[in-house]
Order: structure tokens, then sequence, then C-alpha cells
């Protein structure tokens, strides 16, 4: 049986390692166009950005602004070490 990792995250506490690791603040919530109360959750495998996530990566990185391009961040931030790969992260939304 193949076990399964899962860490609840506050989303304050993913936007502070979006932060420190790039520099911008964010704001999920606004970004992602989320609910109070709701939940999301980030489960990608360690992979190559494609072409588009590498070029949403670069114009987060120049400009800050992360509207639409959270798939691409959330990756990086994988294949950094950031979040750990063959984790499930339930991201708890609240304000």
């Amino acid at each position: 049986m193949k076990q399964k990792i899962l860490i609840d995250m506050e989303i304050e506490e993913l936007e502070e390692i979006i932060q420190q690791t790039y520099g911008h603040s964010v704001e999920l919530v606004a970004d992602m166009e989320l609910n109070n109360g709701s939940y999301f959750t980030i489960k990608e495998p360690k992979q190559k950005l494609n072409i588009f996530q590498a070029q949403d990566l670069e114009k987060f990185k120049a400009t800050g602004n992360a509207l639409y391009r959270t798939n691409a961040i959330f990756q990086d931030l994988i294949n950094q070490g950031k979040l750990e790969e063959n984790t499930e992260y339930l991201v708890k939304v609240s304000w």
C-alpha cells in the first residue's frame, strides 16, 4: 500500500513561503478568487516547468503579479523543495 502525506496549511503560511522565496507579497485570495472558509489543494508531482509555466514564472518574478500564475509558482516551489513532492497540501482560506 502506498502512503499518502497530507499537510494542513493556512493560506498565510503559503503566502509567506512565496514572499520569502521570490521577494514578492501575494494575495492568493484575490489572485485565485477564493472564498472565506474554503480550501484548495496543491498536489503536483515534481516535474520540469512547461514553456508556458516558465514564462508565467518569469513574469511573476519580474512584476510580482501572481494573477493566473499560481500553478507555475506552486510547481516551482515543489521543484525547489520549498513544498515537498509527493505530498498533498490542504490549504485553508480564512480571514
